[in-house]
């Protein structure tokens, strides 16, 4: 199942497999998705704008998760994540899904407050839509897929940070610390069909989303 999961068709961010709906901040715009339909967001990290969820989930947070997201840009950012806070910047932040400054998508968690990322050797900022899931497990440690193919994989990033919090989308407190950091706090571009499953996704269901 999912924690949440947003398709924003014609404009909606209602969660479609549950209750934790988003909430538009400071006013996305819709742009086109990847088929030329009118039902994605985009995002301009000057404009402070990103989405925040419902649902806050109790220590020590999300164990095994997985997270999905198309995205488009020439830039970078802050894609999805979880964070202590529901809106604002939180005070910590885990689990994060960013595009780094060079346009390498990262993965980057903090287990015992030592900041740790998983990279792409690939850029994808250059203006296409690409997907991405990052899986996470103790289990399996954590992965990134690109475009439907393991982009990037390390079994030894196999622990969280444990902390209560929110999913949050486009947006938390800057990502100083981890890999080829942003500089914005905020995703610059548009995203489109963002979910986050509890379970690792598997290869059948990636296809799905992809």
């Amino acid at each position: 199942s999912y924690y949440f999961s947003y398709g924003f068709t014609g404009g909606s961010v209602s969660d479609i497999a549950g209750s934790n709906n988003g909430t538009l901040r400071n006013a996305p715009t819709i742009t086109t998705d990847r088929y030329g339909a009118a039902n994605a967001y985009s995002f301009a990290s000057g404009s402070s704008q990103y989405i925040s969820t419902a649902t806050s989930y109790a220590s020590p947070g999300p164990q095994t998760f997985s997270i999905s997201v198309w995205f488009q840009t020439t830039s970078s950012g802050y894609l999805v994540g979880f964070g202590s806070s529901q809106t604002g910047n939180s005070t910590s932040i885990e689990r994060v899904l960013y595009l780094a400054s060079n346009g390498q998508v990262c993965f980057g968690l903090q287990p015992g407050g030592i900041k740790k990322t998983l990279s792409t050797i690939s850029a994808y900022n250059d203006g296409g839509w690409h997907h991405a899931v990052a899986t996470f497990s103790v289990a399996n440690g954590s992965n990134i897929y690109i475009d439907g193919a393991l982009a990037a994989s390390d079994p030894t990033m196999n622990a969280v940070f444990s902390t209560a919090g929110y999913w949050r989308i486009a947006h938390d407190i800057a990502l100083t610390g981890w890999a080829n950091a942003p500089a914005s706090a905020y995703f610059n571009g548009a995203l489109d069909d963002i979910a986050v499953a509890n379970t690792e996704l598997t290869t059948a269901q990636k296809n799905v989303l992809y």
